[in-house]
C-alpha cells in the first residue's frame, strides 16, 4: 500500500524542510516530493503562471492541481508521495483524503509549527 504523506502548516513554519527529509527517510527523494514552492517556480518557467500574481487564488488553484495530479500519478503506481504546501483550506485537505481513498493509499497528515517569533525571522530573510 503506498504512502501519502502531507506536509502543512504556515508559511515559512519549515513543512518543506520536514518533506525533504521525509522523502530522503523514505528513498523517494526527489521524484516522491511534491511541494508548492517548486511547483509554482516550475509554472512561473513555463509561462503558466505571472510571477506578479502567483499568490493568486487562481494561480493557487492551478499550482494544488499541479501537485494532485502528479501525486495521483505516482500513488497510481504504486509510488510513495510526500506533499509540502500550506493547504489553506478545507477544500484542499478534502483533496488530500480523497486522493488516498482513491489511491488505496495509507494517508499521514502532519501539522509543522513553529513559533511567533521564528516565522517572522525567516519572512524576513
Amino acid at each position: 500500500m503506498p504512502k501519502l504523506i502531507a506536509v502543512t502548516g504556515l508559511p515559512r513554519a519549515g513543512k518543506s524542510r520536514i518533506g525533504v527529509l521525509s522523502s530522503h527517510v523514505l528513498g523517494i527523494w526527489p521524484e516522491g516530493f511534491l511541494d508548492t514552492d517548486t511547483l509554482r517556480k516550475e509554472a512561473i518557467e513555463k509561462g503558466l503562471i505571472s510571477y506578479e500574481f502567483r499568490y493568486s487564488r487562481k494561480y493557487m488553484e492551478m499550482v494544488y492541481d499541479i501537485m494532485m495530479t502528479r501525486a495521483r500519478e505516482r500513488l497510481a503506481d504504486g509510488g510513495d508521495v510526500v506533499l509540502s504546501g500550506t493547504f489553506t483550506n478545507r477544500k484542499r485537505l478534502r483533496q488530500v483524503h480523497r486522493l488516498a481513498e482513491q489511491t488505496e493509499s495509507k494517508l499521514h497528515i502532519f501539522f509543522v509549527d513553529c513559533d511567533e517569533e521564528t516565522i517572522k525571522a525567516r519572512l524576513e530573510e
